[in-house]
């Protein structure tokens, strides 16, 4: 994927645990066992006020449909829903990651310091782990 990112404009990345077994069965019960089981969940818009949103699930192509977690900091609450995904593009052809009439710019527009940081010690992780044999 090319990144086109303006510099200075950074993803969210406000955080939030979720690990209660209530939680989990309601993640199994709208979309199986396919869900990643994660724990903590990331605010992937531009940094904003407000609600935070985090893709959940991306059944991917051709359901463009994704599910997301909704929170607020100020609030104990938070909603899970599904949501159509955005349809714009970059002039590469890189598909935007977030949901339709999302705040913020597009995934290639907007800068994710955490990204960023795996993508460049993935080959050190992938030289530490592979297998000797």
């Amino acid at each position: 994927m090319s990144r086109q990112q303006t510099l200075g404009r950074y993803v969210c990345g406000a955080s939030i645990e979720r690990d209660e077994d209530a939680f989990r069965a309601l993640l199994r019960f709208m979309i199986g066992d396919s869900f990643q089981r994660s724990s903590r969940y990331r605010c992937t818009l531009e940094q904003h006020d407000g609600e935070h949103h985090a893709c959940v699930y991306d059944p991917g192509k051709p359901q463009r449909v994704s599910l997301w977690l909704r929170w607020a900091n100020d609030r104990p609450e938070l909603s899970l829903r599904w949501v159509r995904d955005c349809p714009a593009a970059s002039e590469a052809g890189d598909g935007c990651c977030q949901y339709i009439d999302h705040q913020g710019g597009h995934t290639w527009e907007v800068t994710d310091p955490e990204h960023d940081m795996f993508q460049a010690i993935a080959p050190a992780l992938e030289e530490l782990f592979r297998d000797p044999s």
